[in-house]
């Protein structure tokens, strides 16, 4: 079994100590996101796990915990997001010259070949246009080269709690946001470009559960979570189908996620895993480390 940590809250930056009391344990309880009341224990031991896919703004957190994952035979691979938006976009983000160097050090020690880049969600906005897109692809490449062995792309999706979320933004701001997936020749042409970077470095991008077809402009369609990547890392042989619960554009490996929504407290402004930032920080108090589950909860079911 696959395990994801997470596509729906940072567990490296912000709760790598629940996630290393739970593989100590041997499972997880993972309450069902449509139904809160029913709850779910996943496996944890090392003989249940074909791997850990952990994804992650800010590696810098989780390097100790790595390490002792690591050293007690538990394989996983990195899915490190990195944007470099301006802080209005990702308030809570650490400056990116200090992501840039744990990112490095993280590749030092565990190879970069188990560190996939996910420039992810590509957002169009007056403070972050097409063009700009293409500078800041080329900077963050020329800082990432060496220390990561795959990049991953996607435009961003205008889900409901994301454009209330932006709304706001505007409104405070002033900055104004566009739905790339409404201008599909200028994301090929961006998509083109940034594909054109990345190859001049060795380097061949991927997009990720896209609507949008890309593959004419140089980039197939990929999976955050690939079976035959994490064949390769782990040398194990991994063969497991796509995941019929995600998006209908997803290619990932079905897997067992153990996080929880509206528990990150990034704050990004374009984020579709939190119903509100306010919320997020809310329950980010409420984590227990010691709980079977990342966040305690009352009336549960168990279901197993």
């Amino acid at each position: 079994m696959i395990i994801s940590a997470s596509r729906r809250t940072d567990i490296p930056a912000r709760y790598m100590p629940w996630m290393e009391r739970r593989l100590a344990a041997g499972y997880a309880d993972v309450p069902n996101p449509f139904n809160p009341r029913q709850v779910s224990r996943v496996d944890l031991r090392l003989e249940a796990v074909a791997a850990l896919v952990l994804w992650t703004r800010n590696p810098e957190p989780a390097l100790a915990a790595m390490e002792r994952i690591a050293g007690r035979g538990y394989p996983f691979v990195l899915l490190l997001t990195v944007t470099g938006y301006p802080q209005v976009l990702e308030p809570a983000a650490p400056p990116l010259a200090q992501t840039l160097a744990a990112i490095g050090e993280t590749a030092r020690r565990f190879g970069p070949e188990r560190i996939a880049w996910r420039y992810d969600p590509i957002l169009f906005s007056s403070l972050t246009p097409p063009e700009w897109h293409v500078g800041n692809f080329e900077r963050l490449l020329a800082g990432l080269h060496g220390s990561v062995g795959r990049i991953i792309i996607s435009f961003a999706d205008f889900y409901p709690k994301v454009i209330r979320s932006l709304a706001a933004v505007t409104a405070a701001s002033g900055i104004a946001f566009t739905d790339p997936h409404e201008q599909p020749e200028t994301a090929r042409e961006l998509t083109a470009a940034l594909v054109r970077i990345a190859a001049e470095r060795g380097l061949t991008v991927r997009s990720c559960a896209e609507k949008l077809d890309l593959e004419g402009a140089g980039a197939a369609p990929g999976a955050c979570i690939d079976a035959r990547w994490l064949s390769e890392v782990t040398g194990r042989a991994i063969d497991v189908p796509t995941d019929p619960h995600q998006r209908a554009a997803c290619r990932c490996a079905s897997s067992r996620d153990i996080g929880m929504y509206h528990c990150c407290p990034q704050g990004c402004v374009y984020c579709y895993a939190n119903s509100s930032a306010a919320a997020a920080a809310a329950n980010y108090l409420r984590h227990d480390p010691d709980s079977p589950q990342l966040l305690p909860a009352a009336g549960q079911r168990n279901i197993s």
